[in-house]
């Protein structure tokens, strides 16, 4: 009888021993997993930060463009004003003079 309690004892060990054995195994697989799924999400969350950033640059590159053209044209504009008042001027200043030397 006391051999039958020692076999029956020594197979719960085992038993036991398997179970948790069984159990370890799950849960490197279990860890293994998340491991693998954590380092995917990093590098799609990375590859869309990635694309993200890319498109504001591009975005932030256009509006660029479109300030410098509007500014390059205020500037041509504010040069022709420029020229227009400096021509009336000339324009004032040699009528001024032709009169005066003519008097």
């Amino acid at each position: 009888m006391a051999k039958t309690m020692a076999e029956e004892i020594t197979a719960a060990e085992r038993s036991a021993e398997k179970t948790i054995s069984d159990a370890e195994k799950k849960a490197q697989l279990i860890l293994s997993g998340a491991r693998e799924k954590a380092k995917s999400e990093r590098k799609r969350i990375l590859e869309n930060a990635e694309s993200a950033a890319d498109k504001l640059l591009s975005e932030s590159r256009q509006k660029a463009e479109q300030l410098k053209a509007a500014t390059k044209l205020e500037a041509e504009s504010a040069l022709d004003t420029l020229k227009q008042s400096y021509d009336k001027n000339i324009t004032a200043a040699v009528s001024k003079a032709v009169e005066i030397l003519k008097s």
